[in-house]
């Protein structure tokens, strides 16, 4: 009878038991943890980050042949055969990707890389970057809910890239999530990372939760977090009416119907 393969933390343990320095000891304790990636970063710093990416690469495949064999499961229990329906030979796996891709913010403690720009004076100006796509997926019933961040601060002595904010955003979506708290999230991030005077977030985003199920009703849902100076009423105001200008300015078309 042929042993079964040994899985990833096993073999990991017998690879680098051996040194005893305080970097392989720090990573056999994080992989053991089934931190991975904290593991990785530690290791790269003590060998070649080639192993290091190797060693990652393996765990996302692991992850993916498991999740992938629970789903078979999953639509054969639905009446389905996955091993003769040719259509459905592969879903499997391909939603097994989808889900390690979506949900690849769950337990990932790396925060987003920033393009941090200093910001001299003592201005009391709002930036504000609007319609940011973003796709989460709802925590209670796994289906998607997707839409638009638009995101203000007044900054403090550091102003951020644009692109930096949409990171943010996909950060802390990439999870099972709920709405109202992605918007606390990414307004507790930004006031933290930039030590700004204020942050306001709004999120307006559909929800197939809503829509696919239960009473079937279609529309957007808004939510709101304000921090620092965004907490007085004038602040705000501002914010919405900046956000109404641009609306103006990127008016989607009308439909053809």
């Amino acid at each position: 009878m042929s042993q079964a393969s040994p899985s990833l933390t096993e073999t990991t343990l017998r690879r680098f038991v051996a040194p005893s320095t305080p970097s392989f000891t720090t990573y056999i304790f994080a992989e053991v943890e089934g931190q991975q990636q904290a593991a990785a970063l530690i290791f790269s710093e003590t060998d070649s980050v080639l192993c290091s990416s190797r060693i990652m690469g393996d765990a996302r495949q692991e992850k993916i042949v498991q999740i992938s064999h629970h789903l078979e499961q999953i639509l054969k229990l639905l009446g389905l055969t996955p091993e003769s329906d040719p259509e459905l030979k592969q879903t499997p796996r391909r939603a097994a990707e989808f889900f390690v891709e979506m949900l690849s913010g769950d337990g990932n403690e790396v925060e987003p890389d920033l393009t941090r720009l200093d910001h001299p004076g003592d201005s009391r100006e709002i930036i504000v970057i609007s319609r940011i796509p973003f796709y989460s997926l709802c925590v209670h019933h796994w289906l998607p809910f997707y839409g638009r961040a638009h995101i203000g601060y007044v900054p403090g002595a550091t102003l951020v890239g644009f692109s930096s904010v949409a990171r943010i955003v996909e950060h802390f979506a990439r999870r099972l999530q709920l709405q109202e708290r992605l918007t606390d999230q990414v307004a507790d991030y930004l006031q933290r990372a930039l030590a700004a005077q204020g942050v306001m977030v709004m999120l307006e985003a559909r929800h197939l939760c809503m829509e696919m199920r239960g009473r079937r009703a279609p529309g957007w849902v808004t939510t709101t977090a304000a921090r620092g100076c965004f907490q007085e009423s004038t602040w705000r105001e501002e914010f919405f009416a900046r956000l109404r200008k641009q609306s103006g300015k990127h008016r989607e078309p009308e439909s053809c119907e």
